[in-house]
């Protein structure tokens, strides 16, 4: 908007400069509901915390920089970092004025004696210039810091994007660089640290990370420094106190910091340690300082905020209401004026920083690392080392910042040597000292007129965020009535979601789980079982993946919709290519629609049954729909004698029956069923028991002896109460149950889990395997013993005597689909299932990336491929589906992005001839029973119905064992013109595919309409 059509308009705040600090009053300001205008003179985003290209930083430094604030650059190319500079800039050229042939002809005119070859080798730097990223004030986020906070609670995460610093250093003037531990772990596995120095370190980290120790530290020391405080209760010195000063509390040389203040900066960096790696600070891609205000800018503007760029501002001047701002064409006035001090011109330089930028010929310190130092000699420099990874140079070079209080005069040679320290041989191709001045706005600052800060010698990016917080509870309290009101508003105008972050390294551990086989199962961060995520309804799962496995992963979220989110489901090959091995991908699931009992595991492969799985409980936000008092979780799952990918590879090569016998051991809680821990229960207690089988192939029989209980819960849908002797639970099913626990604790009782194959042998001992649990009221308390009973005369949990609480009739059957469970035996003997006619193969390209780029093909199911097994719906029609099964051999069906109706169950095909009972008729009523999972029962059918209302769902349905992997499965592809229109996936998936050599466009085979070139043969089991 240009700012002559603001003549004499009136707003609740102006903002001048789009600082990191401006950007988050601006946002705030606008969240509230008052009416903002926004304005900066320079032509880009960022103020201060701006991000360059090569050529633009040139042209920053030449022509827009303040010299007030910035008053000299001294550059150097192809040089020595302590040469003399080729290029003195200590004022700038008019910005009006018409320069050909851009930044070598600005940069000419500041010259020296020692620029003869240096234009010359700035020509060769110019040809990749925009693949720099060089930021005025680099600063890194701490992980638990206040700008991670703010951009979650805002949800502005996703328009941010970071990289972990894996390192962070302590550098001499020997050259020498001591590595600083993150963790206990870094700590016992250090090489440089004497036994007598971690014994120091971990008691020092102990009594951080202890609250009661922590608390009982900052009294004993109240009034110390910092400093005496580690000498003389810790016992620390040379190089370690150095660390702990410099390199975690980020102690400024010769600063006075108290013992309180040291020791909390100490506690939010270990504290930050682990939220999202084995790191603290996280470095922002295109800048972070940069980003992050473009992205409080973004959400001032989605909130009303009006934005000028490249405006010329000639005055603020105060008014008896507020201030008039004089534009570059016309006046504004405003009742409250935010601005950076460049703005203000009475503004005059004092304290100094001295900066250095970079660009180095030779990634030395990691082609794709990012790395902090601090270099200790007489002063410390802070350092910090990027490269392509965070897009701040092209491939093969790197970007070292280095920084330090103090001027340009004083400190330069200093800054020298810490690069030099650094770099060690890498060449040198490019370097800027500047000095940076803080300006004092003196009078310009009133009640009506306030002035931010300037970026400081600090690391992190979180004063800026206190500052803008700071400002705006301090001077915005007049602005409206009931401002109490606003400012609830305001500190929740972010409060749409909170954010829970969970990273999980995906890799091998050796370990034996049920006590007898030992073998590399797959875990997340070093932990088999992988630790249940609780969040609460509403909120948003952020889960950041990094497979350390040598071979692609997916994760699904196992019971999810995913609405309008395909690309998050998981599925590899179906809606995304998976993770390439040393990769990483983030998967946000929302959860606004859904509360209840889920769980997260593997879809690429087995990894699944290998360890990769995790309960994922959704808390209800408002009151459940039934009162309990606590809560118990217990998991059910089967564990094998070798890695399932390894079965799997022998099912394709090997006659079915010549395969062994694969007896596996039920697991409770992650433990062998007959060793895990008991389950802990007070008398006259109300608890809510979460049952997830979470296994590959095999059901289970669940009881808890001298209790009933009663179903509340099924796949994430409410029932109303239904009082049960026993569950059955497939795998893939979830169950929650009330259980009421006696009046007495006299005595303890047991709990029976039976695991059953009917796909196996029944062998005694070995299939079915019983195991026996306690539920312990006293530790001491003798165990109730009570007669046999048959299972026929129990009540089972079943779906036909269960009523959803959300009461949904019956649907129509718009449309009937007939799927039945099908085996092709090759000549071989090699079995190959289906739901249909065609064993499932994965295509060439993602399901869900052909629909998006195939145009109006992609509603012919036909372009996929026939092994595709791909079905498309049409938007909102009401769908039956009819599957059969003529085998002895029951099937988990689990359906994605929605839940079924189950209308109906029966008997097919001749049982009496292979020795089973017929299944009997059942039918729903009125209301039939929802739920994602469902058994198909030997020489049985059902018929399940659901409406075709998740637009832009590419969702699988399939058999909940390694049967998919043989091919049981159909896509469907609901309403593909919708997704076409609303889905943009993720560039990371993109990357991902790319990596991995996938093609991301056209049909199944990757081609233009039906040419199916490349596909593999389709398999038919008819």
């Amino acid at each position: 908007m240009a700012s002559k059509e603001l003549e004499g308009e009136e707003f609740d705040v102006v903002v001048l400069g789009t600082g990191l600090e401006e950007s988050i009053v601006a946002s705030e300001a606008a969240a509230a509901g008052h009416k903002v205008l926004h304005v900066d003179r320079n032509p880009y985003y960022g103020g201060d915390y701006a991000c360059f290209s090569l050529a633009m930083f040139i042209e920053w430094a030449t022509r827009h920089r303040d010299i007030r604030q910035v008053p000299t650059v001294q550059i150097s190319v192809g040089s020595q970092p302590a040469d003399a500079p080729a290029f003195v800039i200590d004022r700038t050229v008019d910005q009006t004025g018409d320069i050909d042939g851009g930044a070598p002809q600005l940069l000419a005119r500041f010259a020296t004696d020692n620029a003869a070859d240096a234009l010359q080798a700035l020509d060769g730097l110019l040809a990749d210039e925009r693949k720099y990223g060089i930021e005025l004030a680099p600063k890194l986020a701490l992980c638990r810091g206040e700008l991670i906070e703010s951009l979650l609670d805002c949800g502005l995460g996703e328009y941010v994007q970071f990289r972990g610093v894996e390192s962070n250093y302590l550098v001499y003037s020997d050259k020498t660089a001591e590595r600083i531990p993150d963790s206990k772990e870094d700590i016992f596995a250090s090489t440089t640290l004497s036994l007598v120095e971690k014994r120091k370190l971990m008691k020092l980290m102990t009594a951080i990370a202890d609250d009661e120790q922590f608390a009982q530290l900052l009294d004993e020391h109240a009034g110390a420094r910092f400093d005496e405080m580690l000498r003389g209760k810790f016992r620390l010195s040379g190089k370690l106190l150095d660390a702990v000063q410099y390199a975690v509390a980020r102690v400024g040389y010769g600063e006075s910091v108290s013992a309180r203040d040291g020791c909390e900066r100490v506690r939010r960096y270990a504290a930050s340690i682990g939220r999202f790696g084995r790191m603290a600070y996280l470095c922002g891609l295109y800048g972070g300082g940069s980003e992050a205000a473009q992205s409080f800018c973004r959400l001032c503007a989605v909130s009303g905020g009006t934005y000028i760029l490249g405006e010329r501002v000639a005055s603020v001047e105060p008014t008896p209401t507020g201030a008039a701002v004089a534009l570059e064409h016309g006046t504004v006035r405003a009742k409250r004026v935010v601005m950076s001090p460049q703005y203000a011109a009475c503004a005059e330089p004092r304290a100094r920083l001295s900066r250095a930028v970079c660009i180095l010929g030779d990634p030395s310190l990691g082609a794709d690392t990012t790395a902090l130092a601090s270099y200790v000699d007489g002063g410390v420099v802070s350092m910090l080392y990027v490269t392509q990874s965070t897009m701040a140079a092209p491939a093969g070079q790197a970007v070292l910042y280095a920084w330090t209080e103090g001027a340009l005069a004083q400190r330069r040679s200093m800054l020298a040597s810490a690069i030099a320290a650094t770099i060690k041989t890498a060449p040198l191709l490019f370097t800027a000292f500047m000095e940076v001045c803080e300006l004092d706005a003196g009078t310009a600052q009133s009640s009506q007129v306030i002035v931010t800060g300037a970026p400081d010698a600090s690391v992190g990016l979180d004063s800026a965020v206190v500052s803008a917080q700071q400002i705006f509870s301090a001077h915005f309290s007049t602005l409206k009535q009931n401002e109490a009101v606003v400012l609830l508003v305001v500190w929740g105008m972010c409060a749409r979601a909170a954010v829970f972050y969970v990273y999980w390294d995906v890799g091998h551990q050796n370990i034996s789980r049920d006590g007898y086989s030992t073998w590399p199962a797959v875990g997340v961060n070093g932990q088999i079982p992988i630790p249940p995520i609780f969040i609460k309804q509403g909120d948003v799962l952020s889960l950041n993946v990094r497979n350390s496995l040598d071979k692609p992963i997916s994760l699904h979220a196992h019971g999810l919709f995913m609405r309008n989110s395909s690309y998050y489901d998981g599925v590899g090959m179906v809606t995304e290519c998976g993770i390439p091995p040393g990769s990483n991908f983030t998967y946000l699931v929302e959860t606004r629609e859904q509360a209840g009992t889920y769980f997260i595991h593997g879809h690429y492969g087995l990894e699944v049954a290998d360890g990769l799985r995790a309960p994922f409980i959704i808390l209800d936000k408002e009151k459940p729909a039934v009162d309990y008092d606590k809560e118990l979780l217990l998991t059910l799952e089967d564990w094998g004698q070798q890695p399932e990918s390894q079965l799997l590879e022998y099912l394709k090569t090997v006659p079915t029956n010549a395969l062994p016998n694969d007896f596996k051991t039920g697991l409770i809680n992650g433990t062998n069923g007959n060793f895990s821990a008991p389950i802990t229960v007070a008398r006259s207690t109300r608890y809510r028991l979460r049952i997830l089988n979470i296994g590959l192939d095999h059901p289970f029989k669940f009881r808890m002896l001298g209790h009933k209980m009663q179903v509340i819960e099924a796949d994430g849908v409410n029932v109303e109460p239904l009082e049960v002797d026993g569950l059955d639970i497939a795998p893939g099913q979830r169950y929650s149950v009330l259980l009421e626990t006696l009046d007495s604790d006299n005595f303890n009782y047991i709990y029976n889990a039976t695991m059953v194959g009917d796909f196996i042998p029944l062998v005694e001992g070995l299939n079915p395997r019983y195991y026996i649990g306690a539920i312990e009221y006293r530790k001491d308390a003798a165990f109730r013993k009570f007669p046999l009973v048959s299972d026929s005369d129990l009540v089972w949990a079943d779906e036909f005597n269960m009523v959803p609480l959300n009461r949904q009739e019956l649907l129509p059957a718009d449309r009937v689909i007939e799927l039945e469970k099908r085996i092709n035996l090759t000549e071989f003997g090699v079995p190959y299932y289906g739901l249909g006619n065609w064993s499932y193969t994965p295509a060439l390209v993602p399901t869900l990336l052909s629909v998006l780029t195939t145009g109006s093909f992609a509603s012919d199911s036909a372009i996929y491929g026939p092994q595709s097994s791909v079905i498309v719906l049409d938007y909102q029609e009401s769908v039956e589906l009819v599957i059969g099964n003529r085998m002895a051999k029951s099937h988990p069906l689990h359906i994605h992005s929605r839940v079924f109706q189950i209308v109906e169950r029966g008997p097919l095909g001749n049982a009496t001839a292979a020795g089973l009972p017929a299944v009997p008729l059942q039918q729903a009523g009125k209301y039939p029973m929802q739920r994602d999972t469902l058994m198909l029962p030997e020489f049985g059918y059902v018929k399940l119905r659901f409406k075709a209302d998740r637009p832009g769902a590419v969702s699988m349905f399939h058999c909940h064992t390694e049967h998919l992997d043989q091919g049981m499965a159909v896509v469907f592809v609901e309403a593909p013109e919708l997704i076409q229109k609303y889905q943009r996936v993720p560039q990371q998936l993109l990357d991902n595919c790319r990596k991995l050599g996938v093609k991301v466009s056209g049909n199944g085979a990757g081609n233009i309409g039906y040419n199916l070139t490349g596909l593999p043969p389709a398999i038919l089991v008819e």
